[in-house]
């Protein structure tokens, strides 16, 4: 892990950034970390049993803790909220999981749905693990099959 060194003078408005090297600062009692983004330069909080580890501010991937392979795809599926069916894109999935790109509201963390990715077999429930804004109205999720 880097840490994060910033210094600025007293006379300039500039301010140094440059990387040393640590260990991160782990809290293990709690199960948290802190991290430093390498591209919006932001400190976070971090579960140390996360399975993926994305800046809450620039979305930037530091970290993938994913054990199974991921294939890319281009599919589309449908999966079902409550009375609702929305049409989605399929842009990767894994033995335990998919990513989708759709329009509408994002989906809250822990929601169990209806999948429906006929390209794949796959007809059963997921539960969303996270959700970020691609643009506008469209966002991108990642489903745990169950």
């Amino acid at each position: 892990m880097r840490r994060l060194v910033v210094s600025a003078g007293a006379r300039t408005p500039f301010v140094t950034v440059r990387f040393k090297t640590m260990p991160v600062c782990t809290d293990k009692r709690m199960g948290i970390e802190h991290r430093v983004c390498p591209r919006c330069i932001k400190v976070f909080f971090a579960s140390t049993e996360a399975e993926s580890l994305a800046c809450p501010y620039c979305g930037y991937v530091l970290l993938d803790r994913r054990v199974m392979d991921r294939t890319e795809a281009g599919m589309d599926m449908v999966f079902t909220l409550g009375d609702e069916k929305v049409r989605a894109r399929l842009k990767n999935y894994s033995d335990g999981g998919v990513r989708i790109v759709y329009s509408g509201a994002p989906l809250k963390e822990d929601i169990v749905l209806g999948v429906d990715i006929d390209g794949l077999e796959v007809h059963g429930y997921a539960r969303a693990v996270w959700s970020k804004r691609v643009s506008g109205t469209t966002y991108t999720s990642g489903l745990k099959l169950i």
